[in-house]
């Protein structure tokens, strides 16, 4: 039977690369996003959906507790980061971020992890970050999320363990993606200072490919130069 997986955040970055790499495994992979307009190589089915609404989200994750297909593969990859002093977040960002930094993906964990253990077998992957590891100037809010997101990750590995149902962390360091479009700073250019999102998804991979007696917990990934650079204005 067909291998299937549901991947969030899949029309960009390491999302898409890691919809990619399923796809050429042989999946038939659910992508979720907001927008696969231009998306090069689309998934086999397509959710355009905003992690912000939550109330959308709910309403995905009840078709999502109706499906009766098996499900082998959850990747939660979509986040969004704004950086800042914690009094320039207005009430809205701090709430935009965390629904989708964190409250989507408890929602999404809570319709997909009854069926997983039902099966008895199952990958969880959540993509975290540097941040869920250390906190940073000016990253109150986004590392708020991903320390919320390395918890999650801890309790769903102990709560699985002896299910047949893996659940793995996976932290990059700074990635070359359009995570940074929207930022006044970027990493320094060259490989050496910033991953490819292909990089992350052989990692992903890579750590499936393990036997299932495997039980890899966290993987931290890291560049070997470390340098971000402010973005020049642009007239």
């Amino acid at each position: 039977m067909d291998k299937r997986a549901i991947i969030t955040g899949a029309s960009s970055g390491i999302g898409y690369a890691i919809s990619e790499a399923a796809l050429n495994q042989g999946y038939l992979v659910t992508g979720q996003g907001r927008d696969f307009s231009k998306v090069p190589r689309q998934p086999t089915t397509t959710v355009v959906l905003d992690l912000a609404d939550t109330r959308a989200v709910k309403e995905y994750c009840q078709s999502v507790r109706k499906d009766s297909a098996p499900l082998d593969l959850l990747v939660l990859n979509a986040g969004c980061g704004q950086f800042g002093s914690l009094e320039q977040f207005s009430g809205d960002q701090i709430e935009s971020m965390i629904a989708v930094n964190v409250t989507a993906n408890l929602l999404i964990l809570a319709a997909v992890m009854p069926k997983m253990k039902a099966q008895k077998t199952g990958d969880v992957v959540l993509i975290g970050s540097e941040s869920a590891l250390v906190g940073a100037k000016q990253g109150s809010v986004y590392c708020a999320g991903k320390f919320a997101l390395r918890g999650i990750a801890q309790s769903l590995q102990a709560e699985c363990a002896g299910t047949g149902v893996r659940v793995i962390l996976v932290n990059p360091g700074p990635v070359r993606s359009n995570f940074f479009n929207n930022l006044n700073f970027e990493p320094e250019h060259g490989n050496e200072h910033a991953m490819a999102p292909q990089d992350v998804a052989q990692c992903v991979f890579d750590t499936l490919a393990l036997p299932r007696t495997v039980i890899v917990e966290e993987v931290n990934l890291q560049t070997s130069k470390r340098v971000f650079v402010k973005k020049q204005p642009t007239n």
